[in-house]
């Protein structure tokens, strides 16, 4: 649960409120939707270390793992970043990095020695052409219309500041 939600929102809050503010107010937002992700997954370079003297991984090993770590974690940075611009809230991507952490990286090499592999790498490979699909119209203007978009702005405001007080 903690690492699902908790450190989603931490990360989430971050680059809301501290991290987006500090970039020149110049840039612009796909700019800054491109380099912000950098400074999280810059941020996991360290487990190298780890990995190579605690878990005693070969360097090699090591530096291709977190090389891997530190993609990923740029390219759903980029995807978080974005849905914070188009969406203006927190939420979005508060959500979507909850989601991501409770689902985890997908095992390829699990799917690949599974009896059921094809079905396995088709509906991979149909829920990733379907999420492009919809990515757009789901997070277009209509499902960001006025009223929900109050609607999530007290939500993201319930989640910060807490309820009001005296109610």
């Amino acid at each position: 649960m903690y690492n699902t939600c908790c450190t989603s929102y931490s990360v989430s809050t971050t680059i809301k409120h501290c991290t987006h503010p500090l970039y020149p107010q110049g840039m612009s937002v796909p700019t800054t939707t491109l380099l912000l992700p950098l400074t999280f997954s810059l941020a996991h370079v360290h487990h190298i270390f780890n990995l190579y003297h605690y878990q005693h991984f070969p360097l090699r090993d090591a530096v291709q793992s977190v090389a891997f770590q530190c993609t990923y974690t740029y390219v759903f940075g980029v995807y978080a970043c974005w849905l914070l611009a188009r969406s203006g809230s927190i939420v979005s991507p508060l959500v979507a990095h909850c989601l991501c952490n409770a689902l985890g990286f997908p095992d390829f090499e699990a799917m690949q020695q599974h009896a059921q592999r094809r079905v396995l790498l088709w509906t991979t490979v149909g829920g990733v052409v379907v999420f492009f699909v919809l990515v757009g119209p789901v997070t277009g203007a209509g499902m960001m219309a006025p009223g929900s978009v109050r609607f999530w702005g007290a939500v993201e405001e319930a989640m910060v500041v807490g309820p009001p007080r005296g109610k």
